[in-house]
């Protein structure tokens, strides 16, 4: 007697992994060219911020969003959690700039 397949036995395909369904979410978009990338941002901007979230005792997160067509920036400070999104249009490094700019002033630092 032969061993049954998951779909025989369950009658369905078992469910993706979050990594597959990832992949498959990204192969999907990446025809529209309406993904948000990273890539185009500046790499100092994307440090100076970090630098200054860090310094301040917060952590930064970047992704995106579920179908990749906007920016997530997750800002922890002080057991509070900001959550930003940025279009493309809004421009990736202007809003790091801003980032930066909220973390550094009034501390001294340049």
């Amino acid at each position: 007697m032969s061993k049954k397949q998951y779909g025989e036995q369950n009658g369905k395909e078992p469910p993706k992994g979050r990594l597959a369904s990832l992949r498959g979410r990204l192969a999907l978009r990446q025809d529209n060219g309406s993904q948000a990338d990273y890539n185009t941002a500046t790499p100092g901007w994307i440090a100076a911020a970090i630098i200054a979230v860090t310094k301040q005792g917060g952590a930064i997160q970047f992704g995106y969003s579920r179908d990749g067509g906007v920016y997530t920036i997750v800002i922890l400070l002080d057991g509070e959690i900001e959550k930003n999104y940025v279009k493309q249009s809004e421009g990736i490094d202007a809003f790091l700039e801003g980032i930066y700019t909220a973390f550094t002033s009034g501390d001294g630092s340049e």
